[in-house]
């Protein structure tokens, strides 16, 4: 395409070239003698020719506005003989531009045949090059470096040609092509609709034969030194013999010594096939044209034969290296390259084929050796390692996909490395121990703390929060805040992890004296006549640190501080039971024999996400369906393995009381096969749990089911305390320890104490039992469906103890309730100084926690807060929120009607309107059907 334009009285020839091998316009224009040369772009060809004209460097043109590209009448007259218009395709980053279709009945190219052509711009060997696939009677991938073609290769599908080059390995060869295109497929599909053919008979028809021409050769662009076209249709109509050779014929119409492009022979192709069936009658036959008419020499034969062989070869870059290692030893890179097409990589490989292991001798394939050098003693240790609950944290639902259940580490691993190295000395060493758990998928860090309980909220966090303000209210200078606030940091740290790891229990879940006081669990828990010589210095930084905000705080935050002391030393003691109880897991699973069991039982709301920090107070009156969770350790026969078996209740009665927990565990003894002798039960001290009436039901369970309940242990909430992962609030009972006794004096009564091993019994007759249950106790009949049957056992080994002396009495313990001495006699100086009394961490001698402990909200500030409520009914604007409420109530402590201290919280008072609202809503409700009731007696 050549264009004439004016510029300043200056005539501008300007010329569009056609790049043949890259496939993109180049431009150049003429004046006056001055040449701009070959450029990319119009605008830098007009431009360059300019300055040279006349000599100014400051004007610049738009080469498309000169060229008239900006004018709709040139642009239609263009466009007007255009069939197809580049598509643009958009994939992941990648740009593909198809710039020309063709058809075919190929399955592998989608419809898609000769004459189609795109091209994308990609990296290939670290630099932006253009990448040009195109459809003859092959597929064909070439990428260019400018015009330097750096490779080249064909195939019989796109998806072969882009798994030989490797790269963008994760895209079909298809859609890289552009031919899976929904746009294109359209275009293919109106082509193949549109598709003009012909047969002999029609030749005579000059129009029909123009069409064909026009949709075969001119939309692709095809250069023209050729003469009347026409004419090879003319001659080949009059010759006698109807067999025509290819491309020979074209000889009649192009110069002697022309020299074909694919792209040529591939287009006179189209235009043959869709003037006759010339294929499929034998009428053409497809030969190569030479520059000379004489036979192949033998050494082109065997050239091609390779080539051929290396096309049809079916086993990938394997297969091509087998068949060219024949020759790879007795030709140059060069030579292979020049008459196989084949990349230098390819060339490399094959001759290291050949010296390895012979010409078109297969890779030896080496076996692969499983070598166990583990012993199962070691392997077994490993295992227990990890069912210990101060070691991980196991999940209630999540499995991996063998369905174990994920455990999540509760500390890092070089840490437990070191806990592994304390308990098994004799075990495997670290590598081992690391390559281990890099190699179990169930074995994790947890993506988040999964919730946290009412205490730990309220008393291990919350007060951080009110020593970080106190400490910015007082210290102004910012070194000073600083330290302090380094101080608050590492009293946060040492009370959420470096207090727990040194307490000391017992594999039996036992506890001895510790000569430091800060970690003796017997003086904590009131039981300790011994003295000590030792406090822990990390633990007397909680005394020092109140001691140090004492000093220095004003007098008005002095109630603040002693307050956030107390909270903090609740959340202390909290952690000492926790700690304590959560040990008994491992002691009771050790415990097992062949006629007994440890049933672990769990109450879930709902399955909902889980939140960093998510407080019960957020969970509390989520409502829809009850999932009750009863895990079974039983010990298999003639083996050191615990069976665990899991039942799930499932019930759309959201009440969770005794009665519920009862008959779900009604259900589990139903479906038993085989029912042990004697069980011993865990769970959270929820009130669902630890109920009085629960209790009495239990104490029928060895009349009803011939099943002795040895025990019932509460274990104090935390995080994830349990074999089920659910975190619960706090119960409202004093007792963490249960039994009911089934032979001797005791039968009959049920005995609990504080804390398994610590504490008197509380003895509690059938007398008293009887007293106190306002209902007479049955046995639950609830209706279940049929238990689902896993498809595999879930097994763990069973958790070994040290021989030690140390040993609970069971029966003579029930009379020593006025044995208790709390005094000590000859107390040291350590003992006297220390703190905290002895029994501490019990939580019958908490201040917060318990039932009745907490402030009470007076008759005065109920009866104001119950007209704010009810003044919504008269008018709804006048509708009041808690934190409305609050600031109504604290305008009458401004008046001297009601002290400050009596004013609650404004969370209290949320939780006031919750339940006299419903309360309400009750009362109006009973009133409604009374009325009602009334008008239909009359």
């Amino acid at each position: 395409m050549s264009i004439n334009c004016c510029l300043n009285d200056e005539n501008f020839a300007i010329t569009i070239l056609d790049n043949k091998q890259t496939h993109k316009p180049s431009f150049r224009c003429l004046c006056n003698g001055k040449d701009s040369g070959i450029q990319q772009s119009a605008s830098a060809t007009i431009n360059n020719t300019y300055k040279q004209v006349f000599r100014k460097n400051k004007t610049d043109y738009s080469g498309m506005v000169v060229m008239g590209f900006d004018d709709e009448i040139i642009i239609n007259k263009l466009l007007s003989d255009i069939l197809f218009i580049p598509i643009f395709i958009r994939i992941d980053r990648i740009l593909i531009v198809v710039s020309q279709i063709g058809i075919s009945s190929h399955k592998g190219c989608y419809g898609a045949g000769p004459g189609f052509l795109s091209t994308l711009i990609i990296k290939y060997k670290g630099k932006q090059s253009l990448f040009v696939q195109s459809i003859e009677d092959n597929c064909n991938l070439d990428v260019y470096d400018g015009d330097i073609n750096q490779y080249h290769n064909e195939g019989i599908t796109p998806d072969e040609i882009w798994k030989s080059i490797n790269i963008l390995n994760k895209f079909d060869g298809a859609a890289l092509f552009g031919i899976t295109n929904s746009y294109v497929q359209q275009e293919l599909d109106k082509l193949r609709n549109n598709s003009i053919t012909c047969t002999s008979n029609d030749w005579n028809d000059i129009d029909k034969l123009n069409l064909i021409f026009r949709q075969q050769i001119k939309t692709r662009k095809i250069a023209s030194p050729f003469s009347d076209w026409s004419k090879l249709f003319k001659n080949w109509y009059e010759q006698n013999n109807t067999i025509i050779q290819f491309p020979n014929i074209l000889f009649q119409i192009y110069p002697a010594n022309y020299q074909f492009q694919e792209k040529e022979l591939g287009a006179w192709r189209a235009m043959f096939r869709a003037s006759a069936n010339l294929y499929k009658s034998g009428m053409l036959l497809l030969v190569e044209k030479k520059s000379s008419f004489q036979p192949d020499s033998e050494g082109e034969i065997l050239w091609k034969s390779l080539q051929e062989a290396l096309k049809a070869n079916k086993r990938g870059i394997d297969g091509k290296i087998r068949i060219l290692s024949i020759i790879a030893e007795n030709f140059i890179y060069k030579k292979l390259k020049e008459k196989l097409k084949v990349e230098n990589d390819i060339v490399n490989s094959t001759q290291k084929h050949a010296r390895l292991y012979g010409p078109e001798v297969p890779t030896l394939v080496k076996t692969k050796r499983t070598v166990k050098c583990m012993s199962e003693v070691k392997e077994k240790q490993f295992l227990m390692f990890f069912q210990d609950r101060s070691i991980v944290t196991q999940s209630s639902y999540w499995v991996n996909k063998n369905g174990l259940p994920i455990l999540y580490m509760r500390d890092q691993k070089i840490k437990l490395w070191k806990k592994f190295e304390e308990t098994f000395p004799n075990g495997m060493k670290k590598t081992s121990f690391m390559g281990r758990l890099a190699n179990c998928s169930n074995i994790k860090y947890r993506d988040d703390i999964g919730g946290l309980c009412l205490t730990c909220n309220d008393y291990g966090y919350i007060p951080f929060e009110s020593l970080i303000a106190i400490a910015r209210n007082t210290f102004l200078q910012k070194d000073q805040l600083n330290s302090v606030l380094q101080k608050i940091d590492a009293l946060k740290r040492h009370l959420r992890r470096g207090y727990e790891r040194e307490l000391v229990v017992n594999a039996d879940g036992t506890t001895k004296h510790d000569s430091c006081i800060s970690h003796c669990l017997p003086y904590a828990f009131g039981n300790c006549l011994e003295n000590h010589n030792s406090r822990c210095s990390e633990c007397d930084q909680f005394f020092e640190f109140f001691e140090f905000m004492h000093l220095h705080i004003k007098e008005d935050q002095i109630a603040t501080l002693e307050e956030t002391k107390e909270h903090l030393q609740y959340y202390l003691a909290h952690s000492t039971r926790k700690i304590y109880l959560n040990s008994q897991f491992k002691a009771t699973l050790a415990s097992l024999d062949e006629d007994g069991a440890l049933f672990v039982a769990n109450y879930k709301m709902r399955i909902l996400p889980r939140f960093a920090r998510e407080t019960k107070a957020e969970f509390f009156g989520k409502r829809g369906w009850t999932l009750h969770t009863i895990l079974m350790f039983r010990k298999k026969e003639n083996c050191e393995e615990l069976e665990i078996r899991a039942y799930d209740h499932w019930s759309t009665d959201t009440k969770q009381d005794a009665w519920f927990t009862a008959s779900s565990f009604e259900a589990v003894f139903e479906t038993i096969k085989h029912k042990p002798k004697w069980i011993r039960i865990m769970s959270d001290n929820g009130a669902h749990y630890h109920s009085l009436e629960l209790m009495a039901i239990i104490a029928h369970w060895n009349e009803w089911y011939q099943i002795e309940v040895r025990d019932w242990q509460f274990l104090e909430p935390g995080e994830a305390k349990t074999t089920i992962d659910s975190h619960h609030a706090a119960g409202i009972s004093n007792l963490f320890y249960w039994k009911w006794p089934v032979s001797g004096e005791m039968i009959g009564y049920i005995c609990a104490r504080s804390l398994p091993h610590f504490r008197p019994w509380n003895n509690f007759p059938p007398s008293t039992i009887a007293k106190l249950c306002t209902k007479p106790i049955v046995r639950p009949h609830p209706k279940i469906s049929e238990q689902t049957e896993p498809e595999s056992a879930w097994t763990i080994p069973i958790p070994t103890l040290p021989d030690t002396d140390t040993v609970d009495p069971i029966v003579p313990e029930f009379m020593d309730n006025n044995n208790e001495n709390d005094e000590l006699e000859d107390a040291s100086s350590i003992d006297v100084k220390f703190q905290f009394p002895m029994g501490w961490a019990l939580k019958s001698n908490q201040k917060f926690g318990g039932k009745g402990k907490g402030k009470r909200m007076k008759k005065k500030v109920k009866e104001l807060l119950k007209s704010f409520f009810l003044n919504r009914n008269l008018n709804q604007k006048d509708k009041m929120l808690a934190k409305d409420m609050y600031n109504e109530l604290m305008k009458f402590v401004e008046s001297g009607e009601l002290e400050a201290e009596d004013v609650p919280k404004i969370t209290t008072i949320q939780n006031w309107i919750s339940t006299y609202a419903r309360t309400f809503k009750e009362q109006a409700t009973e009133n409604m059907i009374k009325d009602i009731r009334d008008e239909n007696s009359l």
